[in-house]
């Protein structure tokens, strides 16, 4: 038998008592031992107790750790894009210079450089469409093609 675990009330005080028997015969020739230990409830389960104690607050300290920890990779992760989003916005309003340089080695660091590429192109189209619109109004404003084409060579659109 494995043992048995009892608790007893013994002059106003609760006990706890664990007893198992000790099989001699094979070894010693003798009977079984009947062996057995007592003590306070109070201190048996006082490292449950303990436990209990300590594992709460452990708890919640480690979730807070952890939930602190998330934050803070969430922002580092987020943060290319909110640089990316602000090159955009100022880029739709009309800033053709704006530009990101993110160096993540991720993603986002690829997106940053096809959003650069892209940017170039749009001020480089932008700047012909410009001066395609020069050149229209110059053909449209002076009855002298001799003066729009000085203008063209001369680049002084």
């Amino acid at each position: 038998e494995d043992g048995s675990i009892q608790t007893r009330e013994l002059e106003g005080s609760s006990f706890v008592s664990f007893q198992w028997e000790l099989f001699l015969g094979s070894r010693f020739e003798s009977p079984s031992w009947l062996i057995g230990a007592t003590q306070p409830s109070s201190v048996a389960f006082q490292s449950s107790a303990d436990f209990r104690r300590v594992f709460v607050p452990a708890l919640v300290a480690v979730l807070v750790l952890i939930a602190l920890l998330s934050l803070r990779a969430i922002a580092q992760s987020l943060d290319p894009l909110k640089r990316l989003s602000d090159a955009a916005h100022a880029l739709s309003k009309g800033e053709r210079a704006s530009r990101v340089e993110l160096a993540t080695g991720d993603e986002f660091e690829s997106l940053g450089t096809t959003f650069n590429i892209m940017a170039e192109r749009l001020s480089s189209q932008i700047t012909i469409l410009e001066a395609m619109s020069e050149i229209d109004r110059l053909i449209l404003a002076s009855a002298e093609i001799d003066a729009v084409c000085e203008a063209i060579r001369g680049e002084n659109i």
